[in-house]
Parts: structure tokens; sequence; C-alpha cells
């Protein structure tokens, strides 16, 4: 999968929620990338690290070709992976294929 998300019990007017943050790569082609967090009792951040097709050919400048969605959440994980699952089911080129049990090439 293709995000990240960072939640956690946290407590507005008097009532605790598990509220996070969804750092989401919506790359239809599926390329290679790293999503790594940082947190420490202060900051927190993401990073993401892409190498662009053809950045061993000399093009140092690239424009991405997919949209990067961060955005808030309330839930965990679960709530963190469907927000991607609405995206990928209808735009990645590997489940536009449709459910793996019911494709020929997989054997």
């Amino acid at each position: 999968m293709q995000f990240l998300s960072l939640y956690g019990p946290q407590k507005i007017q008097n009532t605790e929620k598990s509220l996070g943050l969804y750092y989401g790569i919506h790359d239809p082609e599926g390329n290679t990338k790293s999503i790594d967090s940082f947190i420490t009792n202060s900051d927190g951040a993401f990073k993401l690290s892409y190498t662009p097709p053809g950045s061993n050919e000399g093009n140092l400048l690239h424009e991405l070709q997919f949209p990067i969605t961060i955005k808030p959440f309330e839930g965990d994980w679960y709530d963190a992976a469907s927000i991607y699952r609405e995206w990928v089911l209808p735009n990645s080129d590997w489940t536009k294929k449709g459910k793996l049990s019911e494709r020929s090439e997989i054997p």
C-alpha cells in the first residue's frame, strides 16, 4: 500500500477520540516509493522518496503524474486503509483487472 497514517487518542471537549492524519500517494501505476514518518515529543514529519523513470538519464526536472493526499481522519489503521481502498479500487492499474481469485493470468 502506498499510504501512511499516524493516529492516536486525542481529548477534545472532554471526549477521547482516535484522530489521525492520512498521507497517501495515489499513484495508479504503483511505482516504487519510500514513505517514512518522524515523531518527537514536540513535532513530527512525513518524508517521501521517489525516483522517477528516466532520472538516471539526466532528467533533473520531474512533475508528479499523481496526487499526494494529506487529510485528517477519525479512527485507526482500518479507517486509514479504507481511505486508500476507496481511491485504489477504481483508479489503480492493478485493481482494475478485477479480483485475484477471478483473474486467469494468476496461477
